[in-house]
């Protein structure tokens, strides 16, 4: 009897043990229930503040490599996580070479970690220091990159042939050989519309009144695919599905030689414009922020794709062709009672097609990460 009773007094211990490893095993889960989600948040945020410091940077690139490295640190710094903006230190951008040659790229690094004497504080978890962890706080960091991608060709160009930009020096609207200036892209000076130099500048697309034609019969329309690329189809049914849709046949280069559509073509302009006009009717230029205000962002189809012409080649009436000169973004804006139809440049993001590398200055910037 004396071994029985012995053996049922040291088994009493055993519940204060099983009590034990059930609390430490609910601390456990109940710090996996907060200060896991808590973690993953903080780690999305971390990853839009590089996102943001890597396309920042990206675009300071069009500046320089100093600038890109600036812009990024800044705008990085700008986004909070978990409640609290990084410092310059926090956050590290490199520029790179997405080649052997070209350093066309920006990383982002943002960091919260206790290496950069900002780690983020746990809540229940540190309770488990009770059982052998010595840790009260938790690192997080993320990366991006942001790539220039050549922009100078591309896929769902709208038909028509505007003059590219260039130093007006009378101020009068028209090319004048001799007194006023173009200096084609990639060229040293370049005059052309150019991004993010012309943001928001407005362009007439496609004129609509006679008076304002720069030839008889001449008003801006062309027709697709270029010559070089095969032949041409003509009429107002092809042109007006060229403005209301995004045609295989409507990729342009720079240097390609497109066939010009004679007459006003008001009729088909104005459907094809409607139309496309339809497919995101709310989106309008903000001028206060000089950018688009759309509920579809980068991805509005209002947001095309535009040739245009060299100004010192002079306009010949009739189905002709020109010279594509420069190519650009613009955002789809009105059609004005008299049939112009404007625009305003800003950058559009490439839908592919191939590059030309005299349009090396003519960029745009993808988030690769």
């Amino acid at each position: 009897m004396r071994k029985i009773v012995r053996r049922v007094k040291d088994e009493r211990g055993v519940i204060l043990v099983w009590t034990g490893v059930v609390l430490g095993a609910l601390v456990a889960f109940a710090g996996l229930a907060t200060d896991v989600p808590y973690l993953y948040v903080a780690r999305r945020q971390a990853q839009t503040a590089a996102d943001a410091g890597s396309i920042a940077g990206a675009y300071g690139l069009f500046v320089s490599e100093t600038q890109a490295v600036t812009e990024g640190k800044v705008i990085a710094g700008r986004t909070p996580v978990m409640g609290q903006l990084l410092a310059s230190a926090q956050v590290d951008v490199f520029v790179e070479s997405s080649s052997d040659s070209v350093r066309d790229q920006v990383r982002c690094l943002a960091y919260r970690d206790l290496a950069h004497n900002n780690p983020l504080p746990l809540f229940l978890l540190p309770v488990l220091q009770l059982f052998g962890r010595d840790r009260t706080t938790a690192d997080v960091s993320a990366t991006a990159t942001a790539r220039l991608v050549n922009s100078c060709s591309s896929g769902c160009f709208k038909p028509w042939l505007p003059p590219d930009k260039w130093i007006d020096a009378n101020g009068n609207g028209q090319f004048d050989q001799g007194i006023d200036t173009y200096i084609p892209p990639g060229q040293p000076g370049a005059t052309g519309y150019k991004y993010p130099e012309d943001q928001g500048v407005q362009i007439t697309l496609k004129v609509g009144s006679p008076n304002d034609a720069p030839m008889p019969s001449v008003f801006l329309p062309i027709d697709f695919p270029a010559l070089n690329r095969g032949n041409p189809i003509t009429g107002a049914s092809a042109y007006e599905n060229n403005i209301a849709t995004c045609g295989s046949k409507s990729f342009l280069d720079i240097g390609d030689q497109v066939q010009v559509e004679p007459g006003d073509m008001k009729g088909p302009t104005k459907h094809g414009v409607e139309t496309l006009i339809n497919q995101d009717p709310t989106a309008s230029w903000d001028t206060a922020c000089n950018c688009l205000k759309s509920p579809l962002g980068v991805n509005s189809p209002r947001l095309v794709r535009i040739p245009f012409s060299d100004p010192r080649d002079a306009y010949i009436s009739g189905r002709t062709s020109r010279i594509v000169a420069n190519v650009g973004g613009v955002f789809l804006e009105s059609i004005q009672p008299n049939g112009d139809v404007i625009g305003r440049y800003t950058w559009v993001p490439s839908m592919g097609g191939a590059s030309n590398p005299s349009c090396s200055l003519v960029r745009l910037v993808q988030l690769v990460r």
